[in-house]
């Protein structure tokens, strides 16, 4: 969107004083929040109905770089599934609540995202969901096998924790021909191709190895879970022979016990992770600065007000600078060389307006983008909006806490992250 007066400037100057304004900017100030949301949606069954009629779909590499942007969509899914309307029939209100404390609050979920065995069979079956929803009549069993295998997977890994020499106790556990054996570190190695998904989910439904659960967690909740692993196992053993796999329900059933399982072992059960055989993400200080490297570097429409102290002159506000320096793993996990702010000069900490005068006069002109490593910045961190008003630019001021005392706070994504 163009500045007023652009016929007046000089051909040298039109590129310098012309500035762009986000299409959520431009919703914001003429409607609100709410519009946008629903403008976004409109977009984006728009695209797949076009995608539909005109017989092609473009299906993406997932190079290391794509890995992470698939991830931070897979994020948002993971957030946004409906688990409340998926157990509403056995699991009180309050009861998931209980367990979002640990599912949601501790990011207990992120290891669906990690780089493990199970995370890395989850995340291909999402992607080859995403790829094949919309296909004709073709065999889907890799697409449902894949929400099967990552369940079994995470199962066997999760039984890992409560081995005698992690967990102090002697439990054991089916192993196929080889019948009951005790649960030690090296039984559940060497006998793990005897270990099936059947044997795994006995192991939890064993009235035994209840003590597993969370105090919290109460009877029909147990029942529930224990209810929940037998139509796993059976959905298992009641699809996948020698027929082909025609019926997109069955990969969307799949799919939901997948999310529902997840959510349920990593809400309701006691975790003990140690030895990161789950990959439990680490609490940390160095786990809020990652977040807050990884939401600036991807949120630059935003204004960022750093909090140095009143009287210090590096206070007010800044935009976002990109991270020329990141780096991806094969699993697609960024490694940030630190968070990049640009100051906005004459802006400080209060609401305020500047005309499109100053604006075309290069008067908001950022400086350039500096790096600040966690011992850098300051104890407070706060974002708030430029908005577009009749006379110029509108700085709303600080409205919402980012970053405090080294604690990053957790931002609700208005939108699924684009892929």
């Amino acid at each position: 969107m163009e500045n007023i007066g652009y016929q007046d400037l000089r051909e040298d100057e039109a590129s310098e004083k012309t500035h762009l304004y986000s299409i959520r900017q431009f919703f914001e100030e003429v409607f609100d929040s709410d519009e946008y949301i629903k403008f976004i949606e409109v977009i984006h069954e728009i695209t797949a109905r076009t995608k539909e009629v005109l017989g092609y779909r473009v299906v993406k590499t997932l190079t290391p770089s794509t890995l992470f942007s698939y991830k931070k969509a897979v994020e948002y899914k993971i957030k946004h599934f409906n688990y409340r309307d998926a157990v509403s029939a056995g699991i009180s209100v309050e009861q998931m609540e209980e367990m979002e404390k640990q599912f949601f609050d501790k990011d207990y979920y992120k290891v669906m995202l990690g780089n493990k065995k199970f995370a890395v069979s989850f995340l291909t079956a999402e992607w080859l969901y995403d790829s094949l929803k919309k296909s004709g009549k073709i065999d889907f069993t890799a697409v449902a096998m894949g929400y099967l295998k990552s369940m079994e997977q995470f199962l066997y890994d999760f039984a890992s924790l409560f081995t005698n020499e992690k967990d102090g106790r002697n439990r054991r556990i089916f192993a196929g021909r080889n019948g009951l054996i005790d649960l030690t570190d090296s039984n559940i190695e060497d006998k793990k191709e005897d270990i099936t998904l059947g044997c795994l989910t006995q192991f939890f439904q064993f009235p035994g190895n209840k003590d597993l659960i969370r105090r919290e967690i109460e009877e029909d909740t147990y029942d529930y879970i224990k209810n929940k692993l037998y139509d796993i196992k059976e959905l298992r053993n009641g699809y996948f022979h020698k027929d082909n796999m025609e019926e997109w329900e069955i990969v969307e059933e799949a799919r939901d016990n997948a999310y529902i399982m997840f959510y349920l072992f990593l809400g309701a059960y006691k975790i003990h992770d140690k030895h990161g055989i789950i990959g439990i993400p680490d609490a940390n200080s160095r786990k809020d600065y990652y977040k807050l490297c990884e939401y600036v570097n991807y949120h630059d429409t935003i204004v960022y007000y750093l909090d140095f102290g009143q009287s210090d002159e590096r206070t007010g506000a800044y935009f976002a600078g990109a991270d020329n320096e990141i780096s991806f793993n094969e699993f697609g996990d960024a490694d940030y060389s630190g968070v990049y702010f640009r100051r906005i000069p004459g802006i400080d900490m209060q609401k305020c307006e500047v005309t499109i005068e100053h604006v075309m006069g290069g008067g908001m002109r950022p400086k350039e983008a500096e790096r600040y490593n966690v011992e850098d910045l300051p104890k407070k961190i706060e974002i708030g909006t430029m908005n577009m008003t009749r006379k110029g630019m509108e700085f709303t001021g600080p409205e919402r806490e980012l970053y405090v005392n080294g604690k990053f706070v957790e931002q609700e994504e208005i939108a699924k992250p684009d892929f």
